[in-house]
């Protein structure tokens, strides 16, 4: 086995190492058809999502009256009500392991009336970064990105003044995550990494 090879392999191993660094938290299985969940600290693939101030509901997409609005989200969503405006109200997001992390992007709509939410990302170190997310209609599912959410400590999401906003499938990176038991693995990811090995054992017979 030579440098290349060498190479090749770590390389193959810290990509695959890494497969399970960005997660999807989509808030499934937190509320009822028909009873909103009032949120204090709810956790989910290694975050911990907190309430600092005011009213946060879990919904459930056949919540009455407001059906129409959610019927384009895949189960229940984490959703913004009364009091939960300005830098001390809302919720903030922490990863469990106190490690520092990036909020990437998700999906945004809104029950009844328009709103808007600030996402405040306080930064490692000191200093922070901000952005306003809102949905352009009722009844959309519409998507966002958030731009230079980095090396995070803690993420704020609160807000701003009216309406009843929400977010789901909310896309964060971490720590890898530990599998399930008897994980299945994605068939692309399965598909590259036996393409890798293979590649290697090829060079090294020929060498």
């Amino acid at each position: 086995m030579n440098k290349s090879h060498c190479t090749l392999l770590i390389t193959m191993i810290f990509l695959y190492s890494n497969l399970s660094l960005a997660v999807v938290i989509t808030f499934n299985g937190t509320a009822l058809s028909n009873s909103p969940i009032s949120v204090t600290t709810y956790s989910e693939s290694g975050f911990t999502f907190t309430n600092i101030g005011g009213n946060n509901f879990f919904l459930d997409k056949s919540f009455s009256n407001f059906d129409s609005d959610l019927a384009l989200f895949d189960d229940d969503v984490l959703e913004w009500d009364g009091g939960t405006d300005g830098p001390s109200a809302g919720i903030v997001l922490t990863q469990i392991s106190g490690n520092p992390f990036e909020a990437n992007s998700g999906f945004v709509g809104a029950i009844n009336s328009l709103g808007s939410l600030t996402f405040t990302g306080n930064l490692v170190g000191g200093g922070q970064v901000t952005q306003v997310v809102n949905p352009s209609a009722l009844g959309v599912r519409e998507s966002f990105s958030l731009v230079g959410f980095t090396n995070l400590a803690s993420l704020q999401i609160g807000r701003n003044g009216s309406g009843f906003p929400f977010i789901d499938d909310f896309v964060l990176n971490g720590d890898p995550i530990v599998p399930d038991p008897d994980p299945v693995p994605e068939p692309s990811s399965f598909l590259a990494v036996i393409i890798g090995f293979l590649t290697f054992f090829r060079l090294s017979a020929k060498k």
